[in-house]
């Protein structure tokens, strides 16, 4: 089963009660759309491998999805499933994540742009790739942004580097609340 969010024109939508504990082969974000997801429960949302798309998680060039809301949702891509965003990911409210499990990447392309928490504090909290996980399964290439507002660094917690920026990739810490910087 997948979800594709494709409308030509660039419609927007918001979910309230989106489901957690269950397992996708396709999750996509495409023309322009502006999806907002509010998880009903905090939980996982599971995406496999072989889907009949790939990547298996794409969020498209021009397209934006955020995950909000009070209930921390972790959107897991699983052994061999691939992302790729182009557009925007967003990760607002709550100790949301994207996790990967090798060895396939997460990629963030030229253009791919991933943000965490608001101004002012809007509680984003924890390190959005996970506090544990493998090493280079986050990958920022040349012309992307990750930009984090709130909450700890995008590497991972001690002893790891889920993330890897590429040359001409930039990182870019934007809490003006914070009291200390972050460990990177």
């Amino acid at each position: 089963d997948g979800v594709i969010f494709d409308v030509a024109g660039g419609a927007t939508y918001t979910t309230t009660s989106m489901p957690t504990g269950i397992s996708l082969t396709q999750f996509t974000v495409s023309t322009n759309n502006l999806v907002t997801f509010n998880a009903s429960a905090a939980g996982t949302l599971s995406i496999l491998f072989p889907g009949t798309a790939t990547p298996q998680f794409s969020v498209a060039s021009g397209s934006s999805m955020t995950i909000a809301g009070t209930n921390a949702v972790n959107f897991r891509l699983l052994a061999n499933a691939t992302g790729n965003v182009a557009g925007t990911l967003r990760l607002l409210q709550a100790g949301h994540t994207v996790t990967v499990t090798a060895p396939g990447p997460l990629v963030f392309p030229s253009g791919g742009y991933f943000a965490t928490g608001i101004i002012p504090a809007g509680g984003f909290t924890g390190n959005p790739f996970g506090a544990a996980g493998t090493d280079g399964t986050v990958i920022f290439q040349n012309g992307s942004v990750c930009e984090t507002f709130e909450g700890a660094n995008p590497f991972g917690g001690a002893g790891v580097n889920i993330t890897t920026f590429q040359a001409g990739s930039l990182f870019r810490y934007s809490d003006p609340n914070a009291a200390t910087a972050p460990s990177v």
